[in-house]
């Protein structure tokens, strides 16, 4: 990676020698091939070692997925409806009321 960066939203910045290297892996379970592994790892002269985070993720069958766009949020929703029934939801930025009320 070249250039100015920070490491995270917290605003740690990256070493200006431009070293950086992020390695990342994403691969199925070999026990259970619903279940996705992403692996990340990220090297660089600012920090004190190597970083890294692991993540699973579960393949959902039948999920039927539902967008809606409201302009008064300025933002979108997004819910996912399993067969059970049960519901999900992952939204964008929300602005506090007193955006709202300017338009």
């Amino acid at each position: 990676m070249k250039g100015s960066r920070t490491f995270d939203g917290s605003g740690i910045p990256m070493h200006k020698d431009n070293q950086t290297i992020v390695k990342e892996r994403i691969y199925l379970d070999r026990a259970d091939p619903s279940v996705l592994h992403n692996e990340i790892s990220i090297t660089d002269n600012a920090l004190t070692t190597r970083m890294g985070v692991k993540r699973s993720y579960r393949r959902e069958r039948d999920v039927e997925w539902n967008e809606y766009i409201c302009s008064k949020t300025i933002g979108w929703s997004r819910s996912a409806t399993r067969p059970t029934g049960s519901a999900t939801t992952a939204s964008s930025h929300r602005p506090d009321e007193a955006s709202l009320r300017r338009t």
